[in-house]
């Protein structure tokens, strides 16, 4: 099953319950970063989206590929 990690993210930025000033502050990411990713639906930096999901305590799992490469 393939898991769109910035779906993944997003939902749980909404799970949360917090402010996307909270979040910002609180990973110590600009606003408008957190901002166009969340509402604008824009991509962001592996970097950023590991502190978010430092925040959020979600865990990156590699999957087996299915053949041909799906």
């Amino acid at each position: 099953m393939k898991t769109d990690l910035a779906k993944e993210l997003r939902k749980a930025a909404t799970r949360s319950g917090l402010s996307m000033l909270q979040i910002a502050k609180r990973t110590k990411m600009p606003y408008a970063s957190i901002h166009n990713f969340i509402a604008c639906g824009r991509d962001m930096t592996l970097r950023n989206a590991s502190k978010l999901c430092d925040l959020f305590a979600l865990e990156l799992r590699a999957s087996r590929r299915q053949k041909g490469g799906r």
